[in-house]
Order: structure tokens, then C-alpha cells, then sequence
């Protein structure tokens, strides 16, 4: 019986901290981007690689905090690829140059990029970067 509680009880848990944390979604940047417009959200994208450890600490400490992950969904439709094994991922480290990760892309919804930037950073340095991203302080708006 006891298990079976405990179990719960880091189930629960689980729930509450899972909404909290930036969500990322599984989709293609051309899917994102139609996402993007029909929320009237802009598009995050990071890129990573697992070997990459200023990558697996975002990852990991940084986009599950709460204040940062409800400020990103509310602003963004984020996702991300893997330079060495997601077509995406490739596909903008070639077009876009990439030279160190983790990169940062933010792209309207209509596809066109706003934002360039990288490197790891504490979550309250991050949230105040998207936050002026999306108050047109930062970024190339046409």
C-alpha cells in the first residue's frame, strides 16, 4: 500500500512540474512556423547536440523553470533539433553557418528570422532575452 502512495504521490508531482517547464513540440520547422501563425506566437528553435554540455544544462536546469517555461508557451511555439541527426537541425546549421552550440533561432509566422543567438545562460538571463525579443527591443523586424 505504501508503494502504491508513493508512487502517486511522484506521479502527481510529475503532473504539476511537466506544465511548468517549456514545452517543446515535436514538429517540423515548416509545421512549427503554420503553428506559429495560427497562435500568433513566434517560432523558438534550439539547436543541440547530446555531446554538448552547455546544451544538456539548458536542457536539464534551465527551460523547466516555471517562470521561463509559462513565459515561452504563452510567446513561442519552441522546438528542437539535433544538428547531427534531426533533418531540421542540419538542414540550419548549413544554411545559417552554425559554428557553436547551443544556437538560438526566433522566426515569425511567417517564417522569416528575427534572431540569432547562442550559449548557455541562467534562466533568468534567458527570460529577459525572449522577453525583449518579443517586445521588438532585440531582433531584426521587417
Amino acid at each position: 500500500m505504501k508503494k502504491i502512495v508513493l508512487i502517486a504521490l511522484v506521479a502527481l508531482c510529475g503532473a504539476f512540474t511537466a506544465g511548468a517547464q517549456t514545452r517543446f513540440a515535436d514538429l517540423t520547422l515548416k509545421k512549427a512556423v503554420e503553428q506559429a501563425a495560427a497562435e500568433q506566437k513566434l517560432v523558438f528553435v534550439d539547436l543541440y547536440a547530446v555531446w554538448c554540455g552547455p546544451c544538456q544544462q539548458m536542457t536539464r536546469v534551465v527551460f523547466p523553470q516555471k517562470e521561463l517555461g509559462d513565459y515561452m508557451n504563452a510567446h513561442f511555439v519552441s522546438v528542437k533539433y539535433d544538428i547531427e541527426k534531426d533533418l531540421d537541425g542540419k538542414e540550419l546549421k548549413r544554411r545559417y553557418a552554425v559554428r557553436s552550440i547551443p544556437t538560438y533561432f526566433v522566426f515569425d509566422g511567417e517564417g522569416r528570422l528575427v534572431l540569432t543567438f547562442g550559449g548557455g545562460m541562467p534562466a533568468d538571463k534567458f527570460l529577459e532575452k525572449m522577453q525583449r525579443i518579443v517586445e521588438k527591443e532585440e531582433g531584426v523586424w521587417n
